[in-house]
């Protein structure tokens, strides 16, 4: 059944009421999606959920297209954001891991619903 448009921002607007100070909440959410309109930050989260723990070149073999140094940025950004993992291995050569933390893991599964929507909007036009 079909919600109206009430019930479906009625979480939005309880929470707006809690909040002490309106402007700065919005601020803090838009600062934290800013991270999200940068290219390829859902194609990394999906790779990365999709195959779990992954090594920097594995990861750019995956994202046909993506220079290293974009990667390299996007992943510190995400690091940053607190949804990838960087682990550093003391070898020879230096090996790099990345993957999802538990909040990565719930942004990815959150995007996913999205991203297969707009497939599926791009292949029916």
């Amino acid at each position: 059944m079909a919600q109206s448009r009430e019930e479906l921002f009625e979480p939005w607007t309880a929470m707006l009421a809690r909040s002490d100070d309106l402007q700065r909440d919005v601020e803090d959410t838009v600062s934290l999606l800013q991270v999200f309109f940068n290219k390829w930050v859902v194609e990394i989260l999906i790779v990365l959920g999709q195959r779990g723990t992954v090594r920097f070149n594995a990861l750019k073999a995956s994202l046909p297209g993506i220079s290293g140094r974009t990667l390299t940025q996007r992943l510190r950004d995400l690091e940053e954001q607190g949804l990838v993992k960087r682990r550093l291995f003391d070898e020879m050569p230096v090996r790099v891991e990345y993957s999802l933390t538990k909040r990565g893991l719930d942004v990815a599964v959150l995007a996913l619903p999205l991203v297969l929507y707009l497939m599926a909007r791009r292949d029916a036009a």
